[in-house]
């Protein structure tokens, strides 16, 4: 599978005019949370469905919902033909589903040289932007690089809202290590505050279990760094980070200046 969806940044886009929620996964993967959100019998039990249920709408009827689109970005080739799969099931449903393939998110528009490990199935894979992963079995492929901040600026707070229709917008970021350089950067553009719901997964680079309890802390702080950002600048998004494994607050409710944690 060798398309790659190339895009062209522009003062106003159409890409998702019309669309009253609009669902962002970034490090699509395998698709697992497209799954989450437009399948949701296919994952019965999964905690962060109770955020999806209150963000997007009930299982059931956010699977039918046209309003609630969605924009998944994967920068590794070893899910496309899967990711592809799904994409196509859900406009065959009349969903309206953008896929953009070999597209990796930063600070800047450009380009990069991805390394990955090819799957031991057809449907996970460990990638990283950047030198690593190395070894007999690694592999390397030049992506695209997207300014995040930019692309939600100009293809999701600036698309034209139905009539009467109240703006709600969701993602999901799963990018590697690179959320330690991206989140400050999206947090002084003042996007994380255009958000509803962040579901964050943190993670340690490829440095061995040694210096895994520092970039656990590194983890740690960066999340501590963005829940007071949030409450400093009175933001609406609620957070949720992967490493956390508690409840959600039994009073929370939308609108509130917080965060929690959900297991996937």
């Amino acid at each position: 599978m060798g398309a790659v969806v190339v895009l062209v940044m522009s003062a106003a886009s159409a890409l998702l005019d019309g669309c009253a929620t609009v669902f962002l996964d970034i490090g699509s993967n395998a698709g697992t949370q497209l799954q989450h959100v437009f399948q949701p019998e296919l994952r019965p039990g999964a905690s962060i469905q109770s955020y999806y249920d209150e963000f997007l709408g009930k299982g059931a009827q956010r699977a039918r919902d046209r309003g609630l689109c969605a924009i998944a970005m994967e920068a590794s080739p070893t899910t496309e033909a899967h990711l592809v799969a799904l994409r196509d099931s859900y406009i065959g449903r009349g969903l309206r589903v953008a896929l953009f393939l070999r597209t990796a998110v930063g600070v800047r528009n450009g380009t990069a040289d991805l390394s990955f490990v090819p799957p031991s199935n057809a449907h996970q894979s460990t990638r990283s932007l950047g030198a690593m992963p190395t070894g007999p079995r690694a592999r390397h492929v030049a992506v695209s690089v997207v300014d995040l901040g930019q692309f939600i600026r100009q293809h999701v707070i600036s698309r034209k809202l139905p009539a009467g229709a109240v703006s709600r917008v969701v993602m999901h970021l799963d990018i590697e290590g690179c959320e330690h350089s991206l989140l400050p950067r999206l947090m002084e553009a003042g996007v994380l505050c255009e958000l509803d719901f962040l579901y964050l997964e943190l993670h340690a680079a490829f440095e061995g279990k040694s210096r895994m309890k520092q970039y656990q802390q590194s983890g740690e702080a960066l999340v501590a760094t963005v829940r007071e950002q949030l409450v400093r600048e009175s933001c609406r998004m609620f957070l949720v980070d992967s490493w956390q494994y508690a409840r959600r607050p039994p009073r929370y409710s939308l609108g509130t200046v917080g965060s929690g944690s959900a297991r996937f």
